[in-house]
């Protein structure tokens, strides 16, 4: 009998980095989401992984990518900016990322269906409809990420209330089998706010320990925003 190529990947993570231990069918929507381009599984898994296991995940991707990552840019050297800068960079961007999107969960869910449910009530029904739901608001729209002057980097995501009806829809259709809940409700949501765009900030914190030559560890730098193309909710 031929191995599934999912759980033969999900396998050989599992064994690689066991204290992350993403469940197989969360690892296999993920991949399932890539498509064709699933090339590198083992790399799928590690970035999947990092948004919901997030301590565990970024354990990881800091002790193995981290090294070979300065290695290739210690061959591009700037004056006053170091690697482990540039790395700082990288994971406090991904910290701030990972806060929005925790942020922009808790004001969906929160969102009203009825005057006694809310989206949060559809969702823990069940662990396929939240996996099914939170794997298709990984695509929601980063605005625009700021360094600052205190060392801590800012994103800023939004999603379109339409956006989000739609991700709760296609995760009805996906994921739920019960008799509950109807499709036709989710479109009441738009009816009870008046809000046609969730944005958030998420935050995190420049290590300027040991990046020491960047803003965070300067006296006097200004904001810095980098304005980003927008990834919409698929």
């Amino acid at each position: 009998m031929a191995t599934d190529p999912v759980e033969s990947s999900h396998r050989q993570a599992a064994e690689r980095w066991p204290r992350i231990a993403w469940a197989l069918d969360a690892y296999a929507r993920h991949a399932e989401r890539a498509g064709d381009d699933c090339r590198y599984p083992l790399d799928l898994y590690l970035g999947g992984a990092a948004g919901h296991c997030i301590e565990a995940a970024w354990g990881v991707i800091d002790s193995e990518l981290g090294p070979p990552t300065r290695a290739v840019l210690q061959r591009q050297p700037t004056a006053d900016y170091t690697i482990d800068d540039l790395w700082a960079d990288a994971i406090a961007k991904r910290a701030a990322e990972l806060d929005a999107y925790r942020l922009l969960l808790e004001r969906i869910y929160g969102l009203e269906i009825s005057a006694d449910t809310s989206v949060r009530d559809f969702v823990t029904e069940s662990d396929r409809i939240r996996t099914a739901t939170e794997g298709q608001l990984k695509g929601v729209r980063t605005m625009a990420v700021r360094y600052t002057e205190d060392g801590t980097v800012e994103v800023d995501m939004q999603v379109t209330l339409e956006q989000v009806i739609t991700v709760v829809k296609k995760a009805y259709d996906e994921a739920y089998d019960g008799t509950k809940w109807t499709k036709s409700q989710f479109d009441d949501i738009s009816k009870r706010t008046q809000r046609k765009v969730i944005g958030v900030t998420g935050t995190g914190a420049l290590d300027t320990a040991g990046a020491a030559g960047h803003s965070g560890g300067s006296s006097g730098s200004e904001t810095t925003t980098v304005e980003e193309e927008g990834v919409v909710v698929e």
